[in-house]
């Protein structure tokens, strides 16, 4: 039911009907944001085929195996991130959840991402990783409305490590928190358009 729901909403945004509220979650009046239908939208549009994007969607997913693997060479050494790309490979997140072309499995890229970002503030002294993080952790929302519970890790890790936080410049600051407003951006759509309905 769910892929062939987001196959016909993915079809009709390809021919200009645009959505500003995502699949349904299992709460009612709550939804996942429309990130994914967006992502499905040229795939089906052009290809008409599921076989194609479920293809994508396994290339897509396979490149967190190398965020894994650039994570754990930051943390540790080259080693280190080779046996954690690997042990990621084989996890039940790839080889079973993230073969599945439904709205959560874009997840398994996006939550690495945001802590790429976050280690590369505090370990690789890199400013440019925090508008990383904002854009992991609002893509993260955008795939699976339940990752909302990353704000509390992700608020933790600045206040833990705010030396190397807040000693990042205003632009930077500025940049990232348009970052994840930009990333968010269906879900205040949706707010505004309907006018805060709970």
């Amino acid at each position: 039911y769910d892929q062939a729901r987001d196959a016909y909403n993915a079809l009709s945004i390809f021919h200009g009907d645009l959505k500003i509220i995502g699949p349904s979650t299992t709460f009612p009046g709550l939804n996942h944001g429309v990130l994914h239908w967006y992502i499905l939208a040229p795939l089906y549009g052009m290809f008409k085929n599921p076989e194609v994007v479920a293809v994508v969607f396994r290339i897509l997913n396979s490149l967190g195996v190398f965020i894994i693997f650039y994570l754990g060479k930051i943390l540790f050494d080259r080693k280190i991130g080779l046996i954690a790309a690997i042990l990621y490979a084989v996890s039940f997140e790839q080889s079973q959840f993230a073969i599945y072309i439904g709205n959560p499995t874009l997840g398994s890229l996006s939550v690495p991402l945001m802590y790429l970002g976050l280690v590369l503030v505090i370990f690789a002294k890199k400013a440019w990783g925090l508008p990383l993080a904002f854009l992991g952790l609002g893509f993260s929302i955008q795939f699976q409305f339940a990752l909302f519970y990353l704000i509390v890790p992700f608020i933790l890790i600045l206040f833990l490590f705010k030396k190397y936080f807040f000693n990042l410049s205003l632009k930077i600051w500025g940049v990232s928190v348009l970052t994840l407003v930009f990333s968010l951006s269906s879900f205040i759509l949706a707010e505004f358009k309907f006018q805060f309905i709970a």
